[in-house]
């Protein structure tokens, strides 16, 4: 897999409820959100490896939100 180094803005939706996502990510810069769960919402540190595990391996849909808390710099790892 190689790694894309992609820019996204404060606001940007990566993906929501119903969503086919086909990538994963590691935060290298900023904050990002998980929002609208069932649990409270859920920041993500730098570093972190983020990505619907089960989104990923059966091609279905995620039941997740993800949003850009601020402007980030991904890396992304596609499936």
């Amino acid at each position: 897999m190689i790694l894309e180094e992609k820019h996204i803005q404060k606001g940007d939706i990566l993906w929501k409820k119903g969503d086919h996502v086909k990538f994963a990510f590691i935060l290298g810069k900023g904050e990002v959100e998980f929002f609208d769960c069932k649990d409270e919402a859920v920041e993500i540190e730098l570093g972190s490896f983020v990505g619907d595990i089960n989104a990923l391996s059966t091609n279905g849909k995620t039941d997740s939100n993800l949003r850009a808390n601020t402007d980030c710099t991904l890396f992304i790892i596609k499936a």
